[in-house]
């Protein structure tokens, strides 16, 4: 049996799981649509489901799960999750980053809140939802929900102490009247949540020799910061697109861009930064227009291949549209970046659902200006869950030098 970690990334409507082996290869990959019908057991389900085609796939037929022979499996030496953010959750409810705020007056949050990005939704919650704020229940950021229903150990996932201002602090919760131990206290990034608990392999479907022992079970915190090890964006001047519903490109500098155009947060690796021009909607825009569409029925490769041919449709125009919102967050970051005498990087490195088609790269590349290129894992996230991992497991003496390795080609 190979060793690998089971690598988990929560996106906004699906869930994606892979088996990485300790040498960065992707030894078996899962794509599972998040029902949120499940409530506050949605991303266990989907992960279950994620296992379950992971182990089919490996014995080469998705439709005889009984018959899987367990000796062709990985061994799961470990198991790395990360999520999509500021997105709070338990086990009474959720509230996600893209859902509503129903019109909540952002002005009543007090100055103690500025800066922190789960600000708004903490402050939803005690004003909509005060029924979740029990010590006794906890609120979790969404990967943290997940491990803590596979570990029983609660913790919020902090990638360094840089980002407390980003998260919440006990005085700016004390501003919102809401007790401290409400939120499970930070944990480094690289360091173990718990172990995987009996009660949480059979949730998961996972028995036998792929789970011998204790298998340690790590968060990698938000997709954003998980992504930027798993490009290996971690030195100055380099830059990566996460292109899912939406879209971000983001620069690693050795120091904070200040800018209205520019959110800059932390680099998980310190002492470096990251800038960042976020375009809320790209995927999403495109998805909601060709569920409408004649191509509904079709792959995405298929629709993208035959728009570029039908250079008068509004598909076709669409994908114009949003690349050249891309050209202009790139103009953006090479701006500030000449301002601040840094070298960006000569091409972008794509991760995502649109990493994986190869005609709409090809399209942005033209458009932007800028080659855009893809690493042998498209869905960086589960390459940074990896990282995160192995170095936990003590097999690298640093993340930083964990990602370098697994993203070499």
């Amino acid at each position: 049996m190979t060793d690998a970690v089971l690598c988990v990334d929560i996106g906004t409507s699906s869930l994606k799981a892979a088996y990485i082996s300790f040498k960065g290869e992707v030894i078996a990959f899962a794509r599972i649509s998040i029902e949120k019908a499940n409530e506050s057991n949605r991303w266990l389900f989907a992960l279950k489901q994620g296992i379950s085609e992971l182990n089919a796939t490996i014995c080469g037929n998705i439709h005889k799960e009984k018959s899987q022979n367990q000796n062709f499996l990985p061994k799961i030496k470990a198991i790395s999750i990360s999520g999509n953010g500021p997105s709070l959750a338990n086990s009474k409810g959720s509230f996600l980053w893209n859902e509503s705020l129903e019109n909540l007056d952002l002005c009543k949050l007090p100055k103690e809140t500025a800066g922190s990005i789960f600000a708004p939704r903490i402050f939803y919650v005690r004003e909509k939802l005060n029924t979740l704020l029990t010590s006794s229940e906890g609120l979790f950021s969404v990967p943290e929900f997940l491990v803590y229903q596979l570990t029983d150990r609660a913790y919020t996932l902090l990638p360094n102490e840089r980002f407390k201002k980003a998260y919440w602090s006990e005085e700016l919760l004390k501003s919102m009247n809401i007790p401290f131990d409400v939120f499970p206290p930070f944990l480094e990034l690289g360091n173990a949540s718990g172990t995987l608990t009996e009660k949480g392999k059979k949730s998961l479907g996972v028995t036998g020799e792929q789970v011998e022992g204790c298998v340690p079970v790590f968060c990698g915190g938000p997709d954003f910061a998980i992504a930027l090890i798993g490009t290996n964006t971690l030195s100055e001047g380099k830059i990566c697109d996460r292109a899912g519903t939406s879209e971000g490109l983001n620069l690693c500098t050795n120091k904070p861009l200040i800018s209205p155009e520019v959110r800059t947060l932390p680099s998980p690796i310190n002492p470096l930064w990251n800038a960042s021009v976020i375009i809320p909607d790209t995927g999403s825009r495109f998805a909601t227009w060709k569920q409408s569409s004649i191509y509904k029925d079709v792959s995405y490769e298929e629709c993208v291949n035959d728009l570029l041919q039908n250079k008068k449709s509004f598909g076709y125009e669409l994908m114009i549209n949003i690349a050249l919102e891309v050209k202009n967050a790139y103009k953006i970051l090479k701006s500030e970046s000449e301002k601040n005498n840094i070298k960006l990087n000569e091409k972008i490195c794509c991760t995502g659902g649109q990493a994986k088609n190869q005609s709409w790269l090809k399209l942005k590349s033209e458009i932007v200006e800028v080659p855009f290129y893809v690493q042998k894992c498209a869905d960086s996230e589960l390459v940074g869950n990896a990282a995160v991992a192995l170095f936990g497991l003590g097999l690298y003496p640093s993340i930083a030098k964990a990602a370098e390795d697994l993203t070499k080609s």
